[in-house]
């Protein structure tokens, strides 16, 4: 997955008591600044440590267009964890794809 430059993302750590988490995969949160479950996906990777670039759809055009093209709905949030898709803010399918199982 290519990112645009000029996309409004930003890269986010959590500070949370559980330390960091290290990945070598990129994790990209689409979401909208109104979504109760972007905000509670977003809280829960600060809260495990995970860095994690934030795409905000409703005013990213291109990442708009990109999360249609990767998951064929513009519902959000979706987190991109590498080449694994979770959809929703589904915590346990997100825990598993990040190696977060008894973290």
């Amino acid at each position: 997955m290519q990112l645009v430059e000029t996309r409004s993302t930003r890269a986010k750590r959590g500070g949370g008591t559980g330390g960091t988490v290290t990945t070598d995969r990129s994790v990209i949160v689409y979401s909208t600044p109104t979504c109760g479950p972007c905000k509670a996906a977003k809280a829960f990777l600060a809260s495990k440590g995970v860095a994690f670039q934030e795409v905000n759809v409703a005013e990213d055009i291109e990442g708009r267009e990109e999360l249609i093209r990767q998951t064929g709905q513009l519902a959000v949030p979706v987190i991109v964890v590498g080449d694994e898709v979770v959809l929703g803010f589904n915590r346990p399918r997100l825990s598993q794809v990040l190696g977060l199982d008894g973290v």
